[in-house]
């Protein structure tokens, strides 16, 4: 058993001056990331906050202690894109905490409307980060997410 299944085991969440740390698997989601952020509405405010276009897709990633980051998030500096009608869609808000993987910056997203299990975090980043670093479902993985 390496490390890092080790130190999972026994705890899940490091909190740092500056920014906590979580620890997930990465799951499969519904391809509905990839939709999103396709619509140039969400691709355009992502790219002013990444400053990069985004990549069409996010990397999820389930963890067990999403209630930490519910309880601790007006403590992160988060941006929020508002609701909106886009092209007579309505697109529900989200909120963007910063975040890095693997030391790629990227942004957890937190829509307002979610089909996801409470437990499963969406990220988007400039690339695909399931390719950059070949990760599979099932592979742990560390999220850095800044204050």
């Amino acid at each position: 058993m390496n490390f890092m299944k080790k130190y999972i085991q026994k705890k899940e969440i490091i909190i740092r001056k500056k920014y906590f740390i979580l620890f997930g698997k990465i799951t499969s989601g519904f391809g509905s990331g990839k939709y999103y952020l396709n619509i140039n509405y969400y691709k355009v405010n992502i790219t002013k906050i990444l400053k990069q276009k985004p990549y069409p897709g996010t990397l999820n990633i389930f963890y067990n202690n999403r209630d930490f980051l519910f309880k601790n998030i007006f403590l992160c500096n988060k941006y929020y894109i508002k609701s909106t009608y886009y092209n007579n869609i309505y697109l529900g808000g989200i909120k963007l905490l910063k975040c890095s993987i693997n030391g790629i910056i990227s942004l957890v997203i937190i829509p307002d409307i979610n089909h996801h299990s409470n437990n499963t975090l969406e990220i988007v980043s400039k690339v695909n980060l399931r390719k950059k670093f070949n990760f599979e479902n099932g592979n742990l993985i560390k999220i850095k997410i800044y204050y």
